[in-house]
Formats: C-alpha cells, sequence, structure tokens
C-alpha cells in the first residue's frame, strides 16, 4: 500500500467495492485501528519473552548475592 501522508497510515484507509443491496457500490474501510493494536499486542508479547528471563536473571543474582552476604556474617 502507498500511503499519501502519516495520517493516511495511521488510519489505513481505502476505497473498496460490495454490493449493497444489490447494487455494487464504493465504500470507505479504515483498519488502522485493528492493525496498530494488534502490533501493539505482538511486541509486548516478544518484549516480555525477551525480558522477563533476564529479569529473572537478575533477580537471582541479587538473592544469591544477599545468601552469600548472610552465610559469611
Amino acid at each position: 500500500m502507498i500511503f499519501e501522508n502519516l495520517m493516511d497510515a495511521v488510519q489505513m484507509c481505502s476505497m473498496i467495492e460490495r454490493p449493497i443491496n444489490g447494487v455494487m457500490r464504493e465504500s470507505i474501510t479504515c483498519r488502522g485501528g485493528y492493525v496498530w493494536a494488534c502490533y501493539a499486542i505482538g511486541l509486548s508479547v516478544i518484549g516480555y519473552y525477551f525480558l522477563s528471563p533476564i529479569i529473572r536473571t537478575k533477580k537471582l543474582i541479587k538473592q544469591e548475592a544477599r545468601r552469600r552476604l548472610s552465610e559469611s556474617l
């Protein structure tokens, strides 16, 4: 798809022909909200799967450091 400006890309509107009461009519459909919501959900899931092991590892390292410190006292 080629968009004329940024707002067209955000809204992702297009003209389609579809039958309405037996007559072919042109109508505008905008699906940008659905597309961008899917991108946001997808990127959130991917980000979670990349960041959760890193956060968990840092937490385990801190717990191990606290445990060793308490054992040394």
